[in-house]
């Protein structure tokens, strides 16, 4: 299929929950597609969450709509299971933090203010609900924010996880659940 979830037990997990609610933002969004599989993984986070899991690993193609995923569970996360979570939003890329914080905003709506940025070149509003951070400028200011701060932390490029730039931040941070998004999930080295 075009997506997969490491770390779901099994298979046998309620289908269907999340297509009503990428219809209702597709409403409210037209420019933005449904597609069946995005409600799937959709579904599928929902799963490992109710299991009682930490962590999940989103392998989805580039180009279709990892962003759009992780906004949407973001929203639903936040609305829904954990109001008011605090989730933040790692990236290797000042661009790749940039585009992501678009989609959020346009995805959740509601007041700027819940978005801040945290990378080399712009630092604004950074205690919001929502901060999208560059992995580089975070790993220098990490002591700024209690371990236990963020909820919900996704880590784009997360098959990265286990490299020296990467893992000292991630092991940081106690989130309640963290996400990574990938569309190379395998490394050469195996970790």
């Amino acid at each position: 299929g075009a997506t997969s979830l490491a770390g779901a037990v099994d298979d046998d997990f309620p289908e269907g929950q999340s297509a009503s609610f990428l219809e209702e933002l597709h409403n409210e969004h037209p420019e933005i597609e449904e597609r069946q599989y995005q409600a799937d993984c959709l579904d599928k986070l929902i799963h490992v969450r109710s299991l009682g899991l930490k962590r999940a690993l989103v392998n989805m193609a580039t180009g279709l709509g990892k962003t759009t995923v992780v906004a949407t569970d973001t929203k639903r996360y936040t609305e829904i299971e954990q109001p008011g979570a605090k989730v933040l939003f790692l990236s290797h890329r000042n661009e790749i933090g940039d585009q992501a914080r678009l989609r959020f905003e346009n995805i959740i709506g509601g007041d700027p203010k819940k978005f801040g940025t945290l990378n080399g070149v712009r630092k604004e509003n950074t205690n919001a609900q929502f901060l999208f951070a560059s992995i580089q400028t975070l790993q220098g200011r990490k002591e700024d924010y209690d371990p236990e701060e963020f909820d919900y932390v996704i880590v784009d490029e997360g098959h990265h996880g286990k490299a020296e730039s990467y893992e000292p931040l991630i092991m940081h941070f106690r989130p309640k659940f963290l996400l990574g998004l990938t569309a190379t999930p395998d490394r050469a080295d195996l970790q």
